[in-house]
């Protein structure tokens, strides 16, 4: 009877101790899943607070783009006016002969025109560049939205894991 005893308690103790592991393994494969849940829902709202932050980047960008279309189109409205001590004679402080002030017109316009042309190539060029930023953050946002779509799925995936492990 001794012996049956001795074999009935070791095979008690085993299965004690196989039970144990199995639980063991079972609530690390939990914490583990629940680990893996947690991280994916923190990448999924960081990825949302990205996004948004990207948007209200393109908002500010196409603020930017209006403010330079309106500086355009107040500088293309502007008209050159002569001034009147412009056409006078700096030494002697008469007017200018009519033959001098038809030159001097021509070179005022022509100063004109060129310094106009100049700050209005100046502002296309920067509304491109912010044009070009806008582009570069729509897509990073279509990329985010790319990315957040495949994060939810993959949190799907891990929460069915989860609650098929915990049954």
């Amino acid at each position: 009877l001794f012996p049956y005893t001795t074999l009935f308690r070791s095979i008690e103790f085993e299965a004690r101790q196989q039970a144990k592991s199995q639980a063991k393994n079972y609530s690390s494969e939990i914490a583990d899943l629940t680990n893996q849940v947690n991280n994916k829902k923190l990448s999924i709202e960081n990825c949302e607070q990205k996004i948004t932050s990207l948007k209200a980047d393109i908002q500010s960008a196409e603020i930017k783009v209006q403010e330079l279309r309106d500086q355009w189109n107040a500088i293309d409205a502007q008209q050159l006016k002569f001034d009147e001590q412009e056409l006078i004679c700096p030494t002697c402080k008469q007017f200018l002969p009519e033959n001098q002030i038809e030159s001097k017109k021509v070179e005022l316009t022509g100063n004109f025109n060129k310094n106009k042309a100049s700050r209005l190539e100046q502002i296309v060029n920067n509304a491109k560049q912010w044009q070009s930023e806008i582009e570069n953050i729509t897509s990073r946002i279509a990329n985010g939205n790319e990315l957040l779509v495949t994060l939810k799925q993959e949190l799907g995936k891990l929460e069915i894991e989860l609650d098929n492990t915990k049954r």
